[in-house]
Protein backbone atom coordinates (compact mmCIF):
# COMPACT_ATOMS: atom_id res chain seq x y z
CA UNK A 1 0.00 0.00 0.00
CA UNK A 2 1.09 3.25 -0.80
CA UNK A 3 -0.51 7.15 -0.88
CA UNK A 4 0.41 10.17 -2.42
CA UNK A 5 -0.41 12.98 -4.35
CA UNK A 6 -1.50 13.04 -8.53
CA UNK A 7 1.03 14.92 -9.39
CA UNK A 8 3.69 12.11 -8.14
CA UNK A 9 2.58 9.48 -9.92
CA UNK A 10 4.63 9.27 -12.56
CA UNK A 11 6.94 8.65 -9.51
CA UNK A 12 5.75 4.90 -9.29
CA UNK A 13 6.48 4.03 -12.87
CA UNK A 14 9.14 1.57 -12.27
CA UNK A 15 6.86 -0.17 -9.64
CA UNK A 16 3.07 0.10 -10.50
CA UNK A 17 2.60 -1.95 -14.27
CA UNK A 18 0.89 0.14 -16.89
CA UNK A 19 1.09 3.32 -14.86
CA UNK A 20 2.78 5.07 -17.82
CA UNK A 21 -0.42 4.35 -19.73
CA UNK A 22 -2.53 6.06 -17.24
CA UNK A 23 -0.35 8.92 -17.09
CA UNK A 24 -0.96 9.68 -21.01
CA UNK A 25 -4.60 9.33 -19.90
CA UNK A 26 -4.74 11.58 -17.25
CA UNK A 27 -3.08 13.89 -19.90
CA UNK A 28 -5.51 13.66 -22.74
CA UNK A 29 -8.81 13.76 -20.56
CA UNK A 30 -10.34 15.49 -17.36
CA UNK A 31 -11.46 12.87 -15.26
CA UNK A 32 -13.18 15.00 -13.11
CA UNK A 33 -15.75 15.89 -16.27
CA UNK A 34 -16.31 12.12 -16.46
CA UNK A 35 -19.73 10.59 -15.55
CA UNK A 36 -20.16 7.51 -13.66
CA UNK A 37 -18.84 4.05 -15.50
CA UNK A 38 -16.47 2.23 -17.20
CA UNK A 39 -13.83 3.22 -19.15
CA UNK A 40 -10.81 1.23 -21.02
CA UNK A 41 -7.35 2.68 -20.70
CA UNK A 42 -5.73 -0.19 -21.78
CA UNK A 43 -7.83 -3.13 -22.81
CA UNK A 44 -8.92 -5.67 -19.68
CA UNK A 45 -4.87 -4.62 -18.30
CA UNK A 46 -5.84 -1.10 -17.31
CA UNK A 47 -9.10 0.21 -16.90
CA UNK A 48 -10.88 2.90 -14.92
CA UNK A 49 -14.41 3.28 -13.04
CA UNK A 50 -15.55 6.22 -11.84
CA UNK A 51 -17.47 6.31 -8.94
CA UNK A 52 -19.92 9.19 -6.99
CA UNK A 53 -21.19 8.21 -3.50
CA UNK A 54 -21.69 9.70 -0.05
CA UNK A 55 -19.05 8.04 2.71
CA UNK A 56 -20.69 6.16 5.71
CA UNK A 57 -19.78 5.15 9.02
CA UNK A 58 -16.93 2.31 8.76
CA UNK A 59 -19.07 -0.04 10.36
CA UNK A 60 -21.49 0.14 7.29
CA UNK A 61 -18.79 -0.77 4.64
CA UNK A 62 -17.06 -4.10 4.17
CA UNK A 63 -13.27 -4.94 3.92
CA UNK A 64 -12.35 -6.01 0.83
CA UNK A 65 -8.98 -7.73 -1.43
CA UNK A 66 -8.38 -8.32 -4.73
CA UNK A 67 -6.20 -10.73 -6.60
CA UNK A 68 -6.01 -10.61 -9.85
CA UNK A 69 -5.76 -6.36 -10.17
CA UNK A 70 -4.04 -3.79 -8.48
CA UNK A 71 -6.55 -0.54 -7.36
CA UNK A 72 -4.99 3.07 -7.46
CA UNK A 73 -8.26 4.84 -5.26
CA UNK A 74 -8.09 8.46 -6.29
CA UNK A 75 -10.42 11.31 -5.02
CA UNK A 76 -11.34 13.70 -7.30
CA UNK A 77 -13.81 15.84 -4.76
CA UNK A 78 -15.29 15.02 -1.12
CA UNK A 79 -12.88 13.02 1.42
CA UNK A 80 -13.12 9.83 2.88
CA UNK A 81 -10.83 7.18 4.98
CA UNK A 82 -10.07 3.82 3.91
CA UNK A 83 -9.00 1.22 5.80
CA UNK A 84 -6.21 -1.08 5.45
CA UNK A 85 -4.59 -4.20 6.89
CA UNK A 86 -3.43 -6.93 5.24
CA UNK A 87 -5.86 -9.86 3.70
CA UNK A 88 -3.97 -12.65 5.47
CA UNK A 89 -5.22 -11.62 9.22
CA UNK A 90 -8.66 -11.48 8.12
CA UNK A 91 -11.24 -14.18 7.85
CA UNK A 92 -13.39 -14.34 4.32
CA UNK A 93 -16.85 -13.85 4.72
CA UNK A 94 -17.40 -15.21 1.55
CA UNK A 95 -15.68 -17.55 -1.08
CA UNK A 96 -13.56 -15.21 -3.72
CA UNK A 97 -15.62 -13.96 -6.66
CA UNK A 98 -13.13 -14.66 -9.81
CA UNK A 99 -15.32 -13.04 -12.24
CA UNK A 100 -15.49 -9.43 -10.10
CA UNK A 101 -12.07 -10.21 -8.61
CA UNK A 102 -13.17 -9.62 -5.17
CA UNK A 103 -13.21 -11.24 -2.07
CA UNK A 104 -14.85 -9.66 1.57
CA UNK A 105 -14.48 -10.26 5.00
CA UNK A 106 -15.46 -10.40 8.94
CA UNK A 107 -15.35 -7.14 10.09
CA UNK A 108 -12.03 -6.39 12.63
CA UNK A 109 -12.21 -3.50 15.55
CA UNK A 110 -8.90 -3.15 15.74
CA UNK A 111 -5.23 -4.05 13.92
CA UNK A 112 -5.88 -1.48 11.55
CA UNK A 113 -4.56 1.53 9.85
CA UNK A 114 -6.69 4.38 8.63
CA UNK A 115 -5.42 6.27 5.53
CA UNK A 116 -6.70 9.65 4.87
CA UNK A 117 -7.57 10.55 1.19
CA UNK A 118 -9.10 13.95 0.37
CA UNK A 119 -9.08 15.62 -3.34
CA UNK A 120 -6.33 14.36 -5.77
CA UNK A 121 -4.93 12.17 -3.44
CA UNK A 122 -4.56 8.35 -4.22
CA UNK A 123 -3.78 5.13 -2.67
CA UNK A 124 -2.23 1.94 -4.11
CA UNK A 125 -3.54 -1.38 -2.77
CA UNK A 126 -2.20 -4.56 -4.33
CA UNK A 127 -3.84 -8.08 -4.42
CA UNK A 128 -3.46 -9.28 -0.81
CA UNK A 129 -4.01 -5.90 0.75
CA UNK A 130 -7.37 -5.67 2.23
CA UNK A 131 -9.00 -2.06 2.47
CA UNK A 132 -12.52 -0.83 3.47
CA UNK A 133 -12.99 2.46 1.15
CA UNK A 134 -15.94 4.87 1.66
CA UNK A 135 -15.53 5.42 5.16
CA UNK A 136 -16.63 8.79 7.11
CA UNK A 137 -14.48 10.63 9.21
CA UNK A 138 -17.51 12.79 11.48
CA UNK A 139 -19.91 12.62 8.91
CA UNK A 140 -20.96 12.30 5.44
CA UNK A 141 -19.01 13.68 2.67
CA UNK A 142 -20.16 13.20 -1.37
CA UNK A 143 -17.24 11.82 -2.58
CA UNK A 144 -16.09 11.27 -6.08
CA UNK A 145 -13.26 9.14 -7.20
CA UNK A 146 -11.55 7.36 -10.07
CA UNK A 147 -10.60 3.60 -9.58
CA UNK A 148 -7.71 2.96 -11.92
CA UNK A 149 -7.52 -0.78 -12.28
CA UNK A 150 -4.34 -2.50 -13.19
CA UNK A 151 -3.68 -6.27 -14.21
CA UNK A 152 -1.47 -7.78 -12.12
CA UNK A 153 -1.11 -11.06 -13.83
Amino acid sequence: MLTDTINNLSRYDSIIPHIKSIGRYLDKNNIKLLDTGKYTIENEAAYLLIQNYPTNHESDKKWESHRKYIDIQLVLSGFEYIGYCPAKSLIPTEDYNELKDIIFYKEIKDGFSRLYIQADTFAVFSPGEAHKPGCHISEPSAVKKAVFKISYE
